[in-house]
């Protein structure tokens, strides 16, 4: 068993039963729905699953995400044809003086507007619009009493009418806008009693009843009707304006959120519907509809034999973009990163569902740069945050209005009138990002140091600050500073500051060494002669080193001839033994 939402099966089988005053509401919801959440786990840390719609393995009556849910509901309901609206058994019960009004929409020559009844006697009330006429009839206490009215064809020009009925002990009276008339029913003054619910528009295709049978086409209201108000002396209060949203218990091929805008573009039109297409094909793609709109459509076949016609199906056209989207109202910058912006929806012929709204910054300094973009759901809130801008930095800020086909967006030319300078911002100042360390060249004992501008300065850099160990040698707007009088082979830590009017962001750390010089005076070796073929050679560090010792090295010269290497060893011992002599040889011995 899965999980009902917004209401049950007409078949479902309800296994609890009422008990004190609770009751279960066998009304199915009449409305929208959005961020359902499910909680998987009753626990400290809860587990939440958000509805996914689009996993639901049936609908009936539903309709899809795209078609949306309205901004705000209209007293009215739009009847799209062969359907019917369902009103409470509660909202009109007859009696022997009352008066029922309400306001029209349509562009149908035929069509059922009222109809109850009672379910133990023949009492009912029935109202049609047919070929011009209104006809109004009551049935009471075995009287039945028929006010067929000649209104003219204007009713049906798709403008709004008003339509008033009402019964003064044996007068029936009914009334178009200015088409007025009334008769005396034959039985005097009966009392109307009915225990039905009160249908609009039509009437369900399987409710059985003999004046629908005999006096009813039972044309379904293709149109609009607003504004019901009942009054009846036997109720209390004795007048009340029925809201069709609360009132409804039923409803098929009725939009109860309001009626379109739109004209008709049709006038007194039959209700056998608008052909579309005729030939062979089994589908075709009709292209004369208004965006966003409710049709209804089914297949005739025909054939020598006779013709068969299917169900009538629903379907909806796709909305269009809004044509024109005003730019923000107000855009106010919360620091260098980010600003606050405010806007107002489109206005005018809106055809279709605004689903998110899109803000977009674009950069007038560096027209070639993708706008920073900020999305924000169509769900009533007009603020939004822009982050991620470039401090100090003139932006044109712009706004689109988004529905599932697309966007329009509000115009970003920078003219300098007064939209302009609501959706135009300066970001302010920040302190720079990404500041690179410096950059040295060594000598023995200076280093050139160099470096680059920040990568984000952020604004304008008002000065450099460069520190060695922690001591600041320079400052200023210069990129590059000689530092001298270092010590050979030396090591020093740099650090480089870029400073904005706002403040400063330090460089990471850099050590650099001084370049090295060759070491320091070396004294001549010590020698001990340890036989007539070996010799002990000995020597010291050098008193300047000047850099990091390498090795050393011992050449060997023999009665004046060119010195040859015979020993190199970065092991850096400070003694080395030659072995192998020529005994009664002079040598000279020097070390490097």
């Amino acid at each position: 068993m899965g999980v009902f939402i917004g209401g049950l099966p007409e078949d479902f089988t309800l296994l609890r039963e009422d008990s004190g005053d609770a009751r279960l509401v066998r009304r199915s919801f009449s409305g929208c729905l959005r961020d359902v959440s499910f909680k998987m786990t009753d626990s400290v840390s809860e587990e939440w699953i958000s509805l996914d719609w689009a996993k639901a393995i049936k609908k009936e009556a539903v309709y899809e995400n795209w078609e949306g849910c309205p901004i705000q509901t209209v007293d009215g309901a739009h009847f799209l044809g062969h359907g019917y609206l369902e009103l409470g058994r509660d909202v009109f019960s007859g009696g022997k003086d009352f008066d029922i009004s309400m306001d029209f929409r349509t562009d149908q020559l035929n069509a059922l507007l009222l109809f109850t009844y009672n379910t133990q006697t023949e009492d009912y009330m029935l109202v049609e619009l047919e070929a011009g006429l209104l006809s109004f009839i009551l049935a009471s206490e075995g009287h039945v009493t028929e006010l067929s009215m000649w209104a003219g064809l204007s009713y049906c020009d798709g403008d709004w009418k008003q339509l008033s009925l009402a019964k003064r002990g044996p007068l029936i009276s009914a009334a178009v806008n200015d088409w007025a008339e009334e008769t005396r029913g034959v039985g005097g003054a009966v009392t109307l009693r009915v225990d039905s619910p009160l249908y609009l528009g039509g009437v369900p295709m399987e409710l059985a009843h003999p004046a629908l049978d005999s006096q009813s086409h039972k044309h379904g209201l293709g149109g609009c009707i607003r504004g019901l108000t009942i009054r009846n002396d036997e109720t209390n209060p004795a007048s009340q304006s029925v809201n069709l949203f609360v009132a409804s218990r039923r409803s098929v091929r009725v939009y109860l959120d309001g009626c379109p805008t739109t004209e008709s573009r049709y006038n007194c039109r039959g209700n056998d519907s608008v052909l579309v297409y005729s030939g062979r094909r089994t589908q075709v793609t009709d292209s004369s509809l208004q965006p966003f709109t409710e049709y209804l459509y089914r297949f005739v076949a025909l054939a020598a034999g006779g013709w068969a016609s299917g169900p009538w199906q629903r379907g909806r056209s796709r909305g269009r973009v809004p044509r024109h989207v005003p730019p923000p109202t107000s855009v106010q910058s919360l620091n260098g990163f980010s600003a606050r912006v405010s806007w107002v929806p489109p206005t005018g012929d809106i055809r279709g569902l605004i689903d998110r709204y899109e803000l977009k910054a674009y950069n007038s300094d560096q027209p070639e740069a993708p706008p920073i973009k900020a999305v924000y759901l169509a769900n009533g809130n007009f603020t939004g945050v822009l982050l991620g801008l470039t401090p100090s930095t003139r932006y044109i800020v712009t706004v689109s209005a988004c529905s599932p086909v697309g966007c329009t967006e509000s115009r970003r030319h920078d003219s300098g009138d007064d939209n302009d300078l609501r959706s135009s911002l300066t970001t302010p100042e920040e302190v720079p990002d990404a500041v690179s360390p410096p950059a040295a060249v060594s000598s023995p004992s200076a280093l050139y140091v160099t470096w680059e501008p920040p990568a984000r300065p952020n604004g304008g850099i008002t000065e450099y600050l460069l520190y060695r160990n922690n001591q600041m040698v320079y400052r200023g707007k210069d990129r590059q500073h000689n530092i001298t009088g270092l010590g050979v082979y030396s090591t020093h830590v740099l650090l480089l500051s870029a400073c904005t009017s706002v403040g400063c962001t330090n460089s990471s750390q850099v050590t650099v060494v001084t370049s090295q010089l060759p070491p320091g005076p070396l004294q001549a070796p010590n020698l001990t002669l340890l036989d007539s073929r070996t010799l002990l050679v000995e020597w010291s560090r050098p008193s300047q080193v000047n850099g990091a010792l390498e090795f050393y090295s011992i050449f060997l010269s023999r009665d004046g001839a060119r010195p040859v290497l015979v020993y190199n060893s970065s092991e850096l011992f400070e003694d080395h033994t030659l072995r192998n002599l020529t005994p009664g040889t002079t040598y000279s011995i020097t070390v490097a």
